[in-house]
């Protein structure tokens, strides 16, 4: 019998999840298909109650529901709950699901051993929503100790998130108008926005770019484009860059293992992405 898994949001007609993880599924040689429901907010409960019903074995969620989701389940991992968020579903064999975030691990996995952030990296993160949250989880899990500061035009969003993670990390937050400064002293500079994503890809969080240079890693989170203007400045600066696509790519492969217990074919996962990016 073929199994079914699949992504809620909404919209999701953007969405490269299916052709990624159904790439997977067949590189596999599994009998499985991964489909896009789209999910409109004020049906979320009654899809959540729909899908074991239907007998779907396992579900990504993505914008607007993820912190909904959470929200609602009993169950969920530490990773999960320390980002207040959900975007995979693994169903128990009692019938329940468990809530995971994937895009922590997903985004940590997006780094060689070479360009990792250490205890000792100081991070320049742009943005403070759900992304941001993502990624302080993962510091927070992988690289404790790190120094952290976070500029967002949402000063109070900003700072409530720094006071969340403060325990763990060393965080501070600045202006946006402030943001040049941080990115020129940091290590690590990481892109949480949606500022340069298709049709606005002409577009980059930074006006000034000669605060970028050798010896930084800029991590841009948009992957539509694939290679982002800030990317592109990153680049010509001498700076060592990280697309999108690879936290994309990282969170499904850490979803596919959940609900298979097989290894991700992640060289086909991407061959599957950058077909439809490039």
């Amino acid at each position: 019998m073929q199994h079914i898994y699949g992504l809620i949001g909404y919209p999701v007609g953007h969405s490269l999840s299916p052709v990624m993880m159904n790439r997977a599924f067949d590189a596999s040689g599994m009998d499985a298909r991964y489909v896009a429901f789209a999910v409109h907010p004020k049906d979320l409960g009654a899809a959540l109650d729909g899908l074991h019903a239907l007998g779907i074995r396992g579900v990504n969620v993505t914008i607007p529901h993820k912190e909904t989701v959470y929200a609602r389940l009993s169950t969920v991992t530490d990773e999960a709950r320390m980002a207040k968020a959900v975007n995979t579903l693994t169903l128990g064999s009692d019938g329940l699901w468990t809530g995971h975030n994937t895009d922590v691990e997903g985004w940590w996995s997006s780094f060689d051993a070479q360009s990792r952030p250490t205890a000792l990296s100081r991070v320049s993160l742009l943005g403070a929503g759900g992304a941001a949250r993502a990624v302080l989880t993962g510091l927070a899990v992988h690289a404790r100790g790190a120094r952290v500061t976070i500029a967002s035009r949402r000063t109070e969003q900003s700072e409530a998130l720094a006071a969340e993670f403060e325990s763990m990390l060393t965080v501070g937050t600045v202006p946006w108008e402030e943001r040049h400064d941080v990115v020129e002293s940091a290590d690590h500079v990481i892109q949480t926005t949606p500022v340069g994503m298709w049709p606005n890809s002409e577009a980059s969080c930074l006006d000034d770019v000669t605060c970028l240079h050798k010896g930084q890693v800029v991590q841009d989170l948009v992957y539509r484009p694939l290679r982002t203007s800030l990317l592109q400045q990153a680049a010509a600066r001498g700076a060592h860059t990280i697309d999108g696509a690879q936290m994309l790519i990282g969170q499904g492969a850490r979803a596919f293992e959940l609900w298979t217990g097989l290894a991700a074919p992640t060289a086909q996962m991407r061959k599957a992405v950058l077909e439809r990016l490039l």
